[in-house]
Formats: C-alpha cells, structure tokens, sequence
C-alpha cells in the first residue's frame, strides 16, 4: 500500500512539475515575443522620423537629466535698436563696425552675468568666448582703419585696451 501511495505521489508530482514547466515555457515565449513586436515598432519609429526628413532615429528613454534651461544669445529688440540707435554713424546704419562691436558687447555682458550664476555651464562659456575673440578682431580693424572712432567707441563702451 506504501509503494502505491508513493507511486501516486511521484505521478502527481511529475504531472505537476510538467505543467508548470509548460506554463513557463508558454510565459517566456509569450515575453519573447513582447520584446521582438516592442524592437519592431521603435524600429518602425525610427524609419518613420528618418522617412519625416529629420535623418535621426527617435529614442523614447527619458533623459537622466532634466533639460537645461536656455540662455537667450539674442538681445531683446528694444535694447537693440537703442543700442544701434547710439552708435550707428548714418539714419540706416546697422552693420558698421561700431553698431557690431556694441552689440557684440551687450551680448557679453549678458552671458558673463549668466556664468556668474551658472559656473558650469561650458557650452555658454566656450560661446562667450568666441564672441570675445570675435569683438577683438573686429576692435583691431577698427583701430587699424579708423583710430578716432576707436578711441571714442572704447569709452564709451568702457573697455579696457
């Protein structure tokens, strides 16, 4: 009687154990193709963005960062057109070298205090000194070509040269 019990036993467990590994079987193929419909519907994704001209696959994970805020590179149009209004040499003038040089000078001040509350902000810094250089050259031409224009621009911008 012992020898039957356990026999039934043993069947019991072997139909058991046959079950549930057919029932995990079933749940990982059923996984398996949850992740091949989810790699060919991002696939399809992407040649939709490259097919809608932005030549980039869209990637739908989330950033680890939050996105920086932007800093504005260009002046507001009222402080612009004072500033032009002040220095230009002619009723149309906008792109003498003195219009150039104080407008490139507003945009200095204006991203110099954005690093004075941003310190590690590097992309900004490397455009501040572009623009820095940029200013330079142009001052250096201005010198070159006409030095009393020069010297009155340097004052009244406040520029150490």
């Amino acid at each position: 009687m012992k020898a039957n019990m356990q026999e039934e036993q043993e069947a019991k467990a072997t139909a058991g154990g046959e079950e549930a590994e057919a029932a995990a079987a079933d749940e990982e193929t059923k996984a398996a193709a949850a992740d091949e419909e989810a790699e060919a519907a991002e696939k399809d994704e992407g040649k939709k963005a490259q097919a809608a001209g932005t030549g980039k696959a869209v990637s739908k994970k989330p950033s680890r960062r939050p996105a920086a805020p932007r800093v504005s590179q260009v002046l507001p149009r009222p402080d612009k057109q004072k500033i032009i209004a002040k220095f230009r040499r002619a009723e149309k003038d906008v792109g003498s070298s003195e219009v150039q040089i104080s407008l490139m000078s507003a945009r200095i001040e204006h991203l110099t205090s954005h690093l004075k509350e941003h310190p590690k902000d590097k992309h900004t810094e490397r455009g501040l000194m572009l623009l820095v250089n940029k200013r330079r050259r142009l001052l250096d031409y201005l010198s070159a070509t006409k030095p009393d224009s020069y010297g009155s621009l340097l004052s009244q911008l406040n520029l150490r040269r």
